[in-house]
């Protein structure tokens, strides 16, 4: 559950131990992946990109590489580092306020038939590649290490699940929880209409 808490509102005392709560504005957000990137370009939010899970070389949204300049200490929008290995310390430099995961950071539990495939894959996989490598159980663990840092540095988590979603309306349709997180629900309202 998520309480999004408008600007200059007090939370009642207790209500972070039943949902997570989004203090508003979230105008320094870490985005993991380009795919959320894109998301924010589309709707024209990347202002409030403060860290990106990719090195500038890596990213493929050019107005968020071009704010890296990787290796410099002053750069407008900060390299933070993957599920696997965040670097809080750039998180709380750059005042991220809302940390925004895709669908792939949760654990799940596959099929045997899909079990067989990933055998196979995973045979042909280089060792580093831990995301392919990874039980149930694992990923659930640092699932629950990542989440328990971030709430303690008082950065709430979204995990954006469009991906998932069968039908391409499904996945249009996530654009409206951006929509409420950014403030601008009748710009995500047209493009859902529209789509």
């Amino acid at each position: 559950k998520y309480l999004i808490v408008p600007e200059d509102v007090e939370v009642p005392v207790g209500l972070e131990q039943d949902m997570i709560i989004v203090k508003k504005p979230v105008d320094h957000t870490y985005a993991e992946s380009d795919e959320i990137l894109n998301t924010m370009k589309d709707l024209d939010l990347l202002d409030n990109v403060a860290a990106v899970g990719m090195k500038s070389k890596d990213c493929t949204v050019s107005e968020i590489a071009d704010k890296m300049k990787d290796g410099e200490k002053n750069a407008e929008v900060a390299y933070a580092g993957t599920v696997d290995k965040l670097k809080l310390k750039n998180l709380v430099k750059s005042e991220v306020n809302l940390a925004l995961f895709t669908g792939d950071i949760l654990p799940r539990e596959d099929s045997e038939e899909n079990a067989a495939k990933d055998t196979d894959k995973k045979a042909d996989k280089d060792s580093k590649d831990t995301k392919e490598t990874l039980t149930v159980e694992e990923k659930t663990e640092q699932f629950e290490e990542l989440t328990e840092k971030l709430a303690m540095l008082g950065i709430p988590v979204f995990v954006d699940r469009s991906s998932e979603e069968k039908t391409e309306l499904g996945k249009q349709e996530w654009i409206k929880v951006y929509g409420v997180l950014y403030g601008c629900e009748e710009l995500t309202n047209e493009k859902f209409d529209a789509a």
